[in-house]
Parts: C-alpha cells; structure tokens; sequence
C-alpha cells in the first residue's frame, strides 16, 4: 500500500480523525480514528497497511503519512482482508442509484433483495455495507462459461465483479468469485 505499491494498487483513501484531546486530566493522551476503505479491484486481497501519524505542536494530528522515506517510517502496521461480494455506500442515495453508479452490474432489485436488513431502499445511509451477491468457490472443471451458466449470468459480468480474475479458460480450485446472479439480459 502507499506510494511504493505496486501498478495494480489503487491509491489508499485514507483520513485520521482526533477523538482525543491530549490534556493535563487524561495524562496527556491523545487518541484518533484511522479510516481506510478499500477501492474497487481490492477485493479477495490481503492487504498490509502501515500508516503513521505526525502530530502538531499544538497536539492535533498533522496527517497519515505512509511513504518509507530516509528520516521516517511507518509505524503502525495492519493486516486485514477485503471481502468479496461486499460493496460500502459512500455517498447517501438510493439503491437505484447506487446500483447504476458503481457498475454493481444487478438491478436495484436484486441488491435490494440480497439486503434484507435494507428497510428503505430508497434512503441508504453512508457506510452501509451492502452485499452484492452470493461468493462461489471455484471446484475442479469449472470454467467461466460454466459458471457463469449455471449462475444465469455473463462472463462479462463475473469478471466486472471480480476485478483480479482474468479471463482464463478455467479457474483454480478454491478460487473465491463474487457471481451476480441472474444478471444475464432476457433472451426474446
């Protein structure tokens, strides 16, 4: 992560937010929130991300800072994984429009009905996390076409939602896709 990643990383969305006022009363401890979200083409990867926060001389947080320079390092270093089939809201709107924005390739239906605890679909609040389908792992002789049969999709679709899976004439065991389901167009 950070200004040393790799081409295929997209650059981190990170913000630091100072719940903590260091102060004579809590010993002069300051405490804050790191925010991360991961960009679209993440998902299925573990990811390392090290950060560190400079202060100002008046106890607030300067900023987060994550190159690996001669005088500075990251110090502060987290393992985690970013789900498949797993999307976070980040502006407020409505499914339909979330749907058509994010190229989640479903109808605002469909999300609607993979998300039960969805009780408006025309109000999502930012930060929600919504699932955009079911995670399917890859058995021995599947293919693309396969499985993109047997889910009533498209390739086209399965490779949109999985951003690191290329093309291949068939897949490892155990590899993880997110399938949007029934996205395939009506046949007339």
């Amino acid at each position: 992560m950070g200004s040393s990643c790799p081409q295929d990383c997209p650059a981190d969305e990170l913000s630091l937010t100072q719940t903590q006022v260091g102060t004579d009363s809590n010993g002069y401890n300051s405490a804050a929130t790191l925010h991360f979200r991961p960009k679209r083409g993440m998902e299925g990867r573990t990811v390392l991300l090290c950060v560190t926060a400079r202060a100002t001389s008046q106890g607030g947080y300067l900023s987060v800072v994550q190159e690996r320079t001669a005088t500075n390092a990251p110090s502060l270093c987290y393992v985690f994984s970013v789900e498949r089939c797993s999307f976070c809201v980040q502006y407020r709107g409505n499914l339909e429009s979330i749907s058509a924005s994010y190229l989640l390739n479903q109808h605002w239906l469909r999300l609607y009905n993979t998300n039960p605890a969805i009780l408006r679909p025309d109000r999502i609040p930012i930060a929600q996390r919504l699932a955009v389908g079911p995670v399917y792992s890859v058995v021995s002789g599947d293919t693309l076409l396969s499985i993109a049969a047997m889910a009533k999709t498209t390739v086209k679709a399965i490779l949109a939602n999985n951003p690191d899976v290329w093309d291949a004439p068939s897949l490892m065991p155990q590899t993880q896709l997110c399938l949007p389901l029934c996205s395939a167009p009506a046949i007339h």
